[in-house]
């Protein structure tokens, strides 16, 4: 089964879909890279960062 990043990606690739459910893919996407909701992992800390 896939990750949810790939079944929206494949979603808002369809060629069916309307440019309105790809546009609304296209935010929840956004959304989630902004939320963390990706696969990667959190980048370390800056040597300078003032918070250490």
């Amino acid at each position: 089964m896939p990750d949810a990043y790939t079944m929206l990606v494949t979603a808002m690739n369809d060629p069916s879909a309307t440019p309105e459910q790809s546009a609304a893919i296209a935010a929840l996407l956004e959304t989630a890279a902004f939320s963390g909701g990706t696969q990667e992992p959190p980048h370390p800390p800056r040597i300078d960062d003032p918070d250490l």
